[in-house]
């Protein structure tokens, strides 16, 4: 399989996300449906950290804040310019009340390939320690061998398990 053959269901499950509208309106309404004032981490793989920024971000419009302890993404597309340029929210920042934003890539991972998010999605409350979204500086990386972009890959990796057991159970205050 080439490369062109291997992007061609991503891209067009992408295209359909950003180009119908009402298969978007849907897609961020179930999503959205399921995360509540007890939802501690929310994971997004490729497409699905499009999704999950996008509702988070509606979701925080929508209440006076998200208990998110935890948005991890793993082989997002983010970053790339055709995504990042469509997203609703402007300016770029992580979704209000995620308290931790944890980017993994694997550098072999061409959907990944724009990967440094703290950059791309500066936090508007970094100067504020009790709104601030702490966010890793540089993008975690792993190796997923021979399927650099596939999910399980990302998500049976021991970075992976820290963070969302760290978020699971915070040390006590």
């Amino acid at each position: 399989m080439t490369v062109l053959e291997a992007l061609k269901p991503p891209v067009r499950q992408m295209s359909r996300y950003f180009n119908e509208t009402s298969l978007r309106r849907d897609i961020l309404n179930r999503v959205g449906a399921h995360i509540d004032e007890k939802t501690k981490v929310v994971i997004g793989h490729s497409l699905g950290c499009v999704v999950a920024y996008e509702a988070l971000w509606e979701l925080a419009d929508s209440r006076s804040r998200n208990n998110v302890d935890l948005l991890l993404t793993v082989g997002s597309p983010l970053g790339l310019p055709p995504i990042y340029n469509r997203l609703r929210r402007r300016p770029h920042g992580p979704p209000t009340g995620i308290r931790s934003w944890v980017n993994i890539v694997d550098p072999n991972d061409i959907v990944a390939a724009a990967h440094d998010h703290a950059k791309l999605f500066p936090d508007p409350h970094r100067g504020d320690v009790a709104r601030r979204t702490e966010m890793t500086g540089k993008p975690l990386s792993v190796d997923n061998g021979s399927a650099p972009h596939a999910g399980t890959h990302y998500l049976i990796k021991q970075v992976c398990a820290f963070h969302i057991a760290k978020a699971l159970d915070p040390p006590p205050s």
